[in-house]
């Protein structure tokens, strides 16, 4: 009989993390800065469902003037949806949403759309690698001027248990522009987390972005360290 009516599967469900940090300095100088960063995802037989989201805001006091100073403000948003035409090649669509007040990023959008290939699909590694196209649009605080261009959107990802207990991430997205390929914008994350339990765990995550053509006055290159502790479910 089971051989006839094989058990019913059950039905999928959503997985995810939130984490949160907190730095206090008191001393030489007094900082005072807080993150935050949620991960959600979902796998059926057909189709995976990707979204995740980080925050950051710290303030530091001026010596001179006792007055606080804004060292980070920014956050950002992402979601992905694949669609697997076969047990390895997918299309996907894709969108990313970010705000950064210490850089001048009034805004940056990108929507995303292509295929993939995943190589790696197991319990403790996955690595997959995508190619497709990208609308980016950004808008700086201190120009009138916004920029809008078609990008190649070519990247991959990655992650891996280097231990029971212990796991590696890493994904990277290069958008370099169709009409000039020297312009381009990537970003990087790469993360390690240790589990204290089935449920919490502690992070390091570091973000980097390189913007070819920033707002006046920014830097090109953006790298950005969390730490914290976080519960999964």
């Amino acid at each position: 009989m089971v051989s006839i009516n094989p058990p019913i599967k059950p039905a999928p469900k959503w997985a995810g993390d939130i984490s949160a940090g907190l730095t206090s300095t008191h001393g030489n100088t007094k900082t005072e800065a807080i993150s935050a960063s949620a991960n959600f995802a979902k796998r059926t037989d057909k189709d995976r469902t990707t979204i995740s989201t980080d925050y950051a805001k710290g303030k530091q006091e001026d010596k001179i003037t006792g007055a606080d100073e804004t060292i980070e403000d920014w956050w950002r948003a992402k979601g992905k949806y694949d669609y697997f035409f076969s047990k390895k090649k997918y299309g996907y669509v894709d969108a990313r949403y970010e705000k950064d007040a210490v850089a001048k990023l009034d805004r940056r959008m990108i929507i995303g759309l292509g295929g993939g290939y995943q190589w790696i699909e197991s319990a403790d590694m996955n690595f997959s690698t995508e190619l497709g196209l990208a609308s980016l649009y950004e808008k700086f605080d201190n120009q009138t001027d916004s920029n809008s261009e078609l990008s190649i959107q070519l990247g991959y990802h990655f992650n891996k248990k280097l231990r029971k207990n212990i796991s590696l991430t890493h994904d990277l997205t290069y958008y370099p522009s169709i009409d000039k390929f020297s312009d381009y914008f990537l970003t990087s994350t790469a993360g390690i987390r240790a589990d204290f339990t089935e449920k919490f765990f502690a992070s390091f995550k570091t973000i980097f972005n390189y913007d070819e053509t920033p707002a006046v006055g920014a830097h090109k290159t953006d790298v950005k360290y969390f730490f914290g502790v976080g519960y999964r479910f």
